[in-house]
């Protein structure tokens, strides 16, 4: 019974260490190609320092309006 066991054991061991290297080097292989990047982010994130393009407007909020806020920013 423990010979078993122990057989088991070797045979698992041997079928994970072949199958899962195969699994990865196919995961890399035929992993998804996508663009990760739309045209208008492309865009903001270009080296061009177009004035017109912001990447966030500046809206007001309450933090503009808290008197300790405007101390800090000083």
């Amino acid at each position: 019974m423990i010979i078993s066991r122990r057989k088991v054991h070797l045979f698992t061991s041997i079928a994970l260490a072949i199958v899962l290297p195969i699994i990865f080097i196919a995961g890399l292989v035929f992993r998804p190609t996508y663009a990760t990047v739309t045209p208008a982010t492309d865009q903001l994130l270009s080296q061009s320092h177009d004035p017109t393009l912001t990447a966030q407007p500046h809206l007001q909020n309450s933090s503009h309006q808290n008197p300790i806020t405007a101390f800090l920013q000083q």
